[in-house]
C-alpha cells in the first residue's frame, strides 16, 4: 500500500487533507470499492493513523482507502458540528470525484471508531451524497448524544466541558445525531460494540439499533462479551477482536455486494 495526501478544504488558513490508500492490486472494470475512513477521539483529539491498519487491510482486500481530516477542538478550537460539517465534506469531495479516483461511486463506504464511528454514520444524513453510500460500519459509535453527552460515563469525564457546550449550542445536537435521523431505505450499517464499553454504554447504540430497524433501515449489531471502549484496534496485531471485528466486517461487505 502506498499512499498520497490530497488537500479537499481550506477554512481560513486551516487545511484538511484525505490520505489516499493505494491498493496493489489491479483496478477492476467498475472501479475500485472505497472506504472512507474517521479517526476517533471525542472530536478533540486524534488523527488520520488511527486507521491506517484497517486501511491496509481493507486495500489488501482491493479497496482503496480515504482517510480524512477534519476539525478537532485540541487543534483547532472547534465542535462537534464542525468535525460533522467536515466529514461530511470530505465524503462528498470524494463522491464528486470517483472517476479522479478511479472508485465505484455505487460501492464506497463510511467507517470510523467511537467519534469517527459518529461521523461514519452522520455522514449518511448530512452530506449531500450521503444517502448513496453502500453501507456504514461504525466501531464503537456516538450515537443517542444528547442521553450520552448527559450522562457521567467516565471516559466522557475529562472532556465535560465539550460537551455540556455542545448540549448549549444553538445548533443542538439533535441535528448531528444518527439517533434522530434514520431514514426509511438508508444505508445498511453494521455496528462492532463491547459490552463492556465504559465511554459508550452499549444500552445507548441498542436503542439506536432499535430506532433505525424501527424506520427500515438493516442494522447489524455485533455486541462482543469482554470488550471495552476500543476493543478493536490492531495493538500491534495482539488484538484478537481486531480480526474478529474485521472478518465480519468483510461478510458483511460481500453481504451488500461491494466486495
Amino acid at each position: 500500500m502506498h499512499t498520497e495526501d490530497i488537500i479537499y478544504k481550506q477554512i481560513g488558513e486551516t487545511k484538511l487533507f484525505i490520505r489516499v490508500c493505494y491498493p496493489e492490486r489491479s483496478m477492476p472494470d467498475t472501479g475500485y470499492p472505497a472506504a472512507v475512513c474517521y479517526f476517533g477521539g471525542a472530536w478533540v483529539t486524534g488523527d488520520v493513523g488511527a486507521f491506517a491498519v484497517h486501511a491496509e487491510f481493507l486495500c489488501r482486500a482491493g479497496f482503496k482507502c480515504f482517510l480524512a481530516d477534519y476539525r478537532i477542538q485540541s487543534k483547532h478550537n472547534s465542535t462537534i458540528y464542525e468535525s460533522t460539517d467536515d466529514a461530511c465534506d470530505a465524503f462528498d469531495f470524494i463522491y464528486e470525484n470517483a472517476d479522479i479516483f478511479a472508485i465505484d461511486p455505487t460501492k464506497i463506504i463510511t467507517t470510523g471508531g467511537s467519534a469517527g464511528g459518529h461521523l461514519a454514520l452522520a455522514v449518511l444524513f448530512r452530506s449531500r451524497y450521503g444517502k448513496h453510500a453502500a453501507g456504514a460500519a461504525a466501531f464503537n459509535p456516538a450515537a443517542n448524544l444528547d442521553k450520552l453527552f448527559r450522562s457521567k460515563t467516565e471516559g466522557l469525564l475529562k472532556h465535560r466541558d465539550f460537551f455540556e457546550a455542545a448540549l448549549a449550542d444553538p445548533r443542538g445536537a439533535d441535528s448531528v445525531d444518527p439517533m434522530m435521523h434514520t431514514q426509511p431505505g438508508g444505508p445498511p450499517i453494521i455496528i462492532f460494540h463491547g459490552v463492556g464499553d465504559k465511554t459508550i454504554p452499549i444500552d445507548l447504540i441498542m436503542e439506536y439499533r432499535d430506532a433505525a430497524v424501527k424506520a427500515g433501515v438493516d442494522v447489524t449489531l455485533m455486541a462482543y462479551e469482554n470488550a471495552g471502549h476500543g476493543f478493536f484496534r490492531a495493538n500491534d496485531f495482539r488484538n484478537p477482536f481486531f480480526f474478529l471485528t474485521f472478518g465480519e466486517l468483510l461478510n458483511f461487505l460481500r453481504r451488500i455486494n461491494v466486495i
